[in-house]
């Protein structure tokens, strides 16, 4: 089971989460559901860390994963970019999820580095 940490960071107007563990349908719709929440209130943009996590979903349940998030049709979550730092061994099936997600009219990418990932919020960040 996953376990996953969020914090706000209103200096750089990011919504962080940190995740461990593995990953299931009920801990990504959970996490999803939170930072959802906090879009709304916040309006910045999302960095997810998950490095140290493990996908354990089928290929349905990745198709479906993000369309059974609550608030997933809120305008301020089409609004922000979203940016993941995963591992190489579940690289395809988090970008299995962002083509998902593109569909769903969000803006959002998965990477390899850290770094870049970060880069990329910063260039796509409100002032």
């Amino acid at each position: 089971m996953a376990e996953y940490t969020i914090n706000v960071s209103h200096p750089k107007k990011l919504i962080e989460v940190i995740g461990s563990g593995e990953v299931d349908l009920a801990i990504y719709k959970e996490a999803a559901e939170a930072v959802a929440k906090l879009v709304v209130k916040h309006e910045y943009n999302v960095f997810y860390d998950l490095f140290n996590t493990r996908i354990n979903l089928d290929v349905e349940s990745l198709a479906q994963a993000p369309r059974t998030v609550e608030g997933k049709d809120n305008v301020a979550a089409h609004n922000i970019y979203t940016a993941a730092y995963v591992n190489n061994r579940d690289y395809q099936s988090w970008k299995f999820i962002e083509i998902q997600l593109h569909g769903l009219g969000f803006n959002g990418r998965v990477f390899r580095s850290k770094d870049d990932a970060l880069a990329w919020l910063a260039e796509n960040t409100r002032s």
